[in-house]
């Protein structure tokens, strides 16, 4: 379909928004609200002598305030922001990867229109009409419920869903009814590597659980391609001489602070940052302000984790109980089960025939003393199997595991089928 077709059949095209090397727009397609972006077929500004002159031009800013917007580190970011922000077909992906969203999130990322699809045009569903602003304004009743629903959506995008939003601009966020969050136009997501997932959610979980060497070795594992050890000696060290900030007229939660101070001990040690780690800073130092504004007595931050976490959890645990394992975990459950069953059996059996032969072998010579000892025994061991018995069943009853509570039950099962075997033979 050609650029002309698609602006044919889709009706009120308004501007939106510009981003490198797009415009964004919005339209209504069959009674529906889209979102257009509109990608330049020009070649890559970066390969142009413009970004050359660029880079000269903000060189001048080395001897200023601004000297560390001008660094190597920071122009090659800049340069992967650019790029990341240009490249349609990575975020069509992202699109579709996202269609399905894990059950009980609070985002609700907009859907592709297929029908509308060009080589350099990208078109997906508009908020809509229920959608509402999101606003943060200290002196609104709802504002700290609305930010603890940003924070918790932010977070899911960083852990659950290894995104970081590399713009975080909150007029482009909107409200869907009481507890959900969508977007206007899909920002600019920067991907945490696949390496680094499992990194980022614990920095971030030690970070607001206090534990600074956890969080300063997770952070170093990031960062550093050698030798993560040495760098986390380097944060440690960084850390404790970095001079606190001073902060006028404002709170800022603890979790941020420590957020915030490990990020200027990376940039004041020299270490190398990935681009997502400096936007993952970026975005909480952010958050953090507002929060100070709105929730001076509250950390939203830590207080969001937790839900988060606890989703996380329950996503993984329904990938470890897929129909194909839960089949396999029956069937050896099953099984262990019989074999089991079948040992008990085996057992009783022996010693039922034991006692068999020996009850013939004395029948004739058994004195009354013989008697009574005989009848002794069995009074103890049906002392102790009921013992072995109540105690299996008090574990049962009480255990909170489930594995406990098997172990037990069939504990239980065995000593009652042995007590009853003892209680028999009292005479």
């Amino acid at each position: 379909m050609s650029n002309h077709a698609l602006m044919s059949r889709i009706a009120d095209l308004q501007p939106l928004h510009a981003a490198p090397g797009a415009e964004m727009f919005a339209g209504t397609y069959q009674e529906k609200p889209v979102v257009v972006e509109f990608y330049s077929h020009e070649a890559n500004p970066l390969a142009q002598d413009s970004w050359k002159g660029f880079i000269r031009e903000i060189r001048i800013l080395g001897g200023e305030i601004e000297a560390r917007v001008s660094g190597s580190q920071a122009l090659s970011q800049f340069e992967e922001w650019i790029g990341l922000a240009r490249d349609i077909g990575r975020k069509r992906s992202i699109l579709e990867n996202l269609d399905i969203v894990p059950a009980g999130c609070v985002t609700r990322f907009p859907r592709l229109i297929p029908d509308l699809q060009t080589d350099n045009c990208l078109v997906y569903s508009g908020p809509g009409g229920e959608a509402r602003a999101l606003e943060l304004q200290s002196d609104s009743p709802e504002a700290e419920k609305k930010l603890q629903l940003l924070v918790e959506s932010l977070l899911e995008q960083s852990l659950l869903i290894s995104l970081v939003d590399a713009e975080t601009r909150l007029d482009n966020f909107a409200v869907i009814g009481a507890d959900a969050l969508t977007f206007r136009t899909v920002p600019v997501l920067a991907p945490v590597p696949v390496e680094w997932h499992y990194e980022l959610l614990q920095y971030m979980a030690s970070t607001i659980a206090g534990q600074s060497p956890r969080a300063l070795h997770m952070l170093s594992r990031i960062c550093s391609s050698h030798d993560p050890y040495a760098g986390e000696q380097r944060l440690m060290r960084g850390l404790s001489g970095l001079q606190p900030e001073l902060k006028i007229n404002l709170v800022t939660p603890e979790s941020v602070t420590a957020l915030e101070n490990y990020w200027r001990t990376l940039e004041n040690i020299g270490m190398q940052r990935p681009l997502f780690v400096e936007l993952f800073h970026r975005q909480w130092t952010l958050l953090g302000q507002y929060n100070g504004e709105i929730a001076p007595k509250a950390d939203i931050v830590a207080e969001s984790l937790w839900p988060v976490l606890a989703r996380i959890l329950r996503l993984r645990f329904n990938e470890l109980l897929t129909v194909d394992k839960g089949r396999e975990w029956a069937a050896n459950s099953g099984l262990m089960l019989l074999t089991a069953a079948r040992q008990v059996g085996m057992l009783l059996e022996q010693v039922r025939d034991n006692d068999l032969a020996m009850v013939i072998d004395r029948q004739e010579h058994e004195s009354g003393e013989a008697k009574l000892n005989r009848r002794t025994m069995s009074l103890v061991r049906s002392t102790l199997a009921l013992a072995v018995f109540l105690l299996a069943v008090y574990f049962s009853i009480n255990a909170t595991g489930g594995t406990v509570k098997l172990v037990a039950g069939s504990a239980a099962a065995i000593s009652a089928v042995v007590l009853a075997l003892f209680v028999s033979r009292i005479e």
